[in-house]
């Protein structure tokens, strides 16, 4: 028989193979040899029964629970591999899926990935260290740059600020200029030179009115001298003529005594009296000649007097001359003073000038030299912005370059990444179908093992019953007869079963319905006496166990078809017949007997195996 399972046919399944088909001969024996006894269904055998007979119920009915056990574990079983196929089945596609995803994720392109990786590591680090010290030259140049900056506007400062001095400066050039031209320089040199000028004519002036006064008071002093000598003279002349004049004025007293003396003393007296008067007339003489000089010397004083008084005229007149010369000279040395001040003004404020506009050009030097200093620190600035911006450049280029780098070792590390992942799918894929297929091949030969143990209980059930209808049979014909039982004119044949098995595998006879699970698993319940399980396992597919070959190739075992084409029958007890023949039966119970103990015999090897 071919049950369709791809299993090892070990011997202890050989050995009950053959104990089943020995006992299925002696049951087709038995049938035959009874086929043309007729059973009736209403017959109802006698309540007493033997020994034999109550065993044989009792092994039909454990035989029959023997046979719904191993359909329910069939059931269980086909459960199990159906899923564990569905399983394999899907662990196999995707293995195959993971085989067709991952046929570039051999050892060797992921060992050739990892080594570009690898090297574009190197070249991507070595690319960072680039950039890094580009980096680091950018913050260097910011710092020149930086310090460039505060140079220049350091620079920039001190421009700013000696412009300020300078522009000062400037102001106050332009103010001296301004108040030198205010104060006309030409004005004051011309009065300089005129207050020189005069002062030169009138000192000349003074000088010839001084000289002309010490002349003057030299005539007045001579013609004073002659004034004093003459007024001395006429002074003396006075006093001579004063004292003559006293002479004569004593005279003439006495002559006047005498006179007066000589009434009373004529002779003595007269010569007294002519004494006196010749001493009186003697000094009248010389008071007169005294008279004489004096007018003389008064004349003479009054003319030295005119001529002195004309001298101190000419002398007052050359010093007044002298004076206004002096005064002129005064008046002039002023105004040269004033001048000499104006020009002295002038001259501190040129000075000032002077001083200024060296002031400023040392300062306008000293700003060149800043502007110089300033320019310098531009220059500076500028070129390291420059260089500034060649760094920048530079880290731009090589950021560039880097991130390239990067993102060509991101492609690699993730071809990588998916290569690895790849080969770790197919290599998960294989062990899930591996494990899918070992658990599909354990679950066919739980499968194969259920099947043979129902297909042993079912005929051990046959057995049973044809051995319960042989006994029933043996004592109906030792003396068993129909206690008043009527028969049903419509009992049916052992053959009446008149199945109809549509596709979803249900059963129906006349006295049995078939309900059907699973792949066409047909369960059959007997409204009889005895229920009977059939299993058909029909359209139950292993899938192919997928292997992986050297080049991830998919090989598959063909899919086989797993069948058991047993028919649903009705499992009812037989009925005692109306006449059976004694040798038959007895014969016919010397072959169940046989067949039963040869299949017990199989039984005892299988499970001594």
């Amino acid at each position: 028989m071919n049950w369709g399972i791809t299993m090892e046919k070990n011997n202890k399944y050989l050995s009950v193979k053959s104990a089943m088909l020995l006992a299925s001969f002696g049951i087709f024996g038995y049938t035959a040899a009874n086929a043309n006894h007729t059973v009736h269904a209403d017959v109802v055998p006698t309540a007493a029964q033997s020994s034999s007979a109550a065993a044989a119920s009792s092994n039909v009915d454990s035989a029959q629970a023997a046979v719904s056990s191993a359909a329910d574990t069939l059931s269980t079983a086909s459960a199990a591999y159906s899923t564990a196929s569905a399983a394999a089945s899907s662990a196999n596609d995707a293995l195959a899926a993971a085989s067709s995803a991952g046929v570039e994720a051999t050892p060797e392109h992921i060992q050739q990935v990892q080594s570009e990786v690898n090297s574009q590591s190197d070249v991507t680090s070595s690319a960072n260290d680039r950039v890094a010290a580009d980096r680091t030259n950018v913050t260097n140049q910011e710092s020149a740059v930086n310090s460039a900056q505060a140079a220049k506007t350091t620079a920039d400062n001190a421009v700013t600020a000696q412009q300020t001095v300078v522009d000062q400066a400037q102001s106050a050039v332009t103010s001296d200029s301004n108040s030198i031209d205010a104060m006309n320089p030409t004005l004051i040199a011309k009065n300089l030179t005129d207050a020189q000028n005069n002062l030169s004519a009138d000192t000349a002036a003074e000088s010839a009115a001084s000289d002309a006064v010490t002349s003057a008071s030299a005539a007045a002093a001579s013609d004073a001298a002659v004034y004093s000598a003459a007024q001395a003279t006429e002074d003396s002349a006075s006093d001579t003529m004063n004292s003559l004049i006293a002479i004569e004025n004593t005279a003439k007293a006495a002559y006047s005594d005498a006179l007066a003396a000589e009434t009373g003393a004529f002779d003595e007296t007269m010569i007294a009296a002519i004494n006196a008067q010749a001493a009186a007339a003697t000094a009248t003489k010389n008071a007169v000649d005294a008279a004489t000089v004096f007018m003389n010397a008064q004349i003479a004083a009054n003319s030295a007097l005119a001529t002195s008084q004309s001298s101190q005229a000419a002398l007052t007149a050359a010093q007044d001359t002298l004076a206004t010369a002096q005064q002129k000279v005064q008046d002039d040395q002023v105004a040269l003073l004033e001048a000499e001040q104006s020009m002295a003004v002038l001259l501190a404020a040129e000075q000032q000038l002077a001083d200024d506009q060296a002031t400023l050009t040392s300062e306008q030097a000293t700003l060149t030299d800043l502007q110089t200093t300033a320019a310098d620190r531009a220059t500076d600035l500028a070129n390291a912005q420059t260089a500034l911006d060649e760094a920048e450049n530079q880290l731009v280029s090589d950021g560039n370059t880097a991130a390239t780098d990067q993102q060509e070792l991101t492609t690699l590390q993730r071809q990588l990444a998916t290569l690895t992942q790849l080969a770790q799918n197919l290599a998960d894929a294989q062990t899930a179908a591996d494990a899918a297929n070992a658990a599909l091949d354990q679950a066919t030969s739980a499968y194969a093992s259920a099947q043979a143990a129902y297909d042993e209980a079912l005929q051990n059930y046959h057995v049973a019953v044809a051995i319960d209808d042989a006994i029933q049979q043996q004592e109906n014909n030792n003396g068993n007869t129909d206690n008043g039982g009527t028969t049903d004119n419509n009992a049916s044949t052992g053959d009446d079963s008149n199945s109809d098995t549509n596709g979803n595998g249900s059963t129906d006879s006349n006295n049995t319905t078939g309900v059907t699970t699973g792949n066409d698993e047909s369960t059959g319940t007997s409204q009889g006496s005895s229920v009977t399980q059939v299993t058909n396992s029909n359209n139950i597919v292993k899938p192919a166990k997928v292997e992986q070959a050297v080049a991830t190739k998919v090989t598959a075992t063909p899919v086989k078809k797993m069948t058991t084409n047993k028919k649903a029958s009705s499992n009812a007890l037989p009925q005692t017949g109306d006449a059976n023949n004694n040798e038959v039966a007895a014969l016919g119970l010397g072959m169940l007997t046989l067949t039963t103990l040869l299949g017990m015999f199989g039984l005892r090897k299988k499970y001594t195996n």
